[in-house]
């Protein structure tokens, strides 16, 4: 009976020391090492660092963001939709609010010169044009616009580009991918400030043309597309409710919406 009871003890010796070598055995996390933990420790995204611009952007002048805190009403990325923007925390952190009241909350920083950097709080980051026309805020998807240097040269933000224009030789476009921005070269198609006889300047960038309109650049689907301000939340989500208005004929002569890149 005896040497039966020991015979039956070294199998489970045996069994625990087998079971104890898995690789899959539960261990214990160490403090701070989790998922969960790591989440946390993430700052919110209205927090994080702007990607630093190309040093070919540094000639042109930059805005503020502080003068978009507020609310404000804007073309949303659904075409003839509007969505609400919150913006607050100096302009570094933005709440839209869509047509049927979903909130995502993301950070907002500055890109390039004329477009700005809306980041979700899983990291992933977008970019959205933009300009202002004095206290007026002009923002779209998939609108143009352009800045002149005290030198003449202009950047331009158009499609999934933003392109260097300078007095004298080829433009350079660039692209910002996962924080890192790249030189492309020149850009396929057009890419010159033209004009006709006695017509208006034009800066032709692939098939947009952009003009100036109080003395910012803008092409047609930008210039049709001016932000609302509304004084409250609430005030915002009642215009969000309503069909938004069709927007006001463009002066400029003819248009597309097709971007290089």
């Amino acid at each position: 009976m005896a040497s039966r009871s020991f015979r039956v003890l070294l199998v489970l010796v045996a069994a625990t020391a087998c079971n104890s070598s898995q690789p899959n055995s539960p261990r214990r996390a160490e403090p701070g090492s989790t998922p969960e933990a790591t989440r946390k420790s993430r700052p919110p995204p209205w927090q994080r660092d702007a990607v630093a611009m190309p040093e070919a952007f540094a000639r042109f002048p930059t805005s503020k963001l502080e003068p978009l805190v507020g609310q404000w009403l804007v073309a949303s990325e659904i075409p003839g939709q509007r969505e609400l923007w919150i913006v607050e925390e100096q302009g570094r952190k933005l709440t839209i609010v869509d047509a049927r009241g979903r909130e995502r909350i993301h950070g907002l920083t500055l890109q390039s010169p004329c477009s700005l950097a809306i980041t979700d709080e899983g990291g992933r980051t977008r970019s959205r044009r933009f300009a202002w026309i004095g206290d007026r805020l002009h923002t779209h998807p998939n609108g143009a616009t352009a800045i002149a240097a005290s030198d003449g040269a202009m950047i331009v933000c158009a499609g999934s580009q933003t392109i260097v224009v300078p007095l004298a030789g080829p433009c350079v476009g660039f692209s910002e991918m996962l924080g890192v921005w790249s030189e492309l070269g020149t850009p396929a198609g057009t890419c010159a400030l033209t004009q006709a006889g006695d017509a208006p300047a034009e800066l032709v960038i692939g098939e947009r043309r952009l003009r100036a309109i109080e003395g910012v650049w803008m092409d047609a689907v930008l210039e049709q597309a001016l932000a609302e301000r509304v004084a409250d939340r609430a005030a915002g989500e009642q215009a969000l409710a309503k069909p938004a208005p069709a927007p006001a004929p463009s002066s400029s002569a003819t248009e597309t919406t097709q971007g290089v890149g």
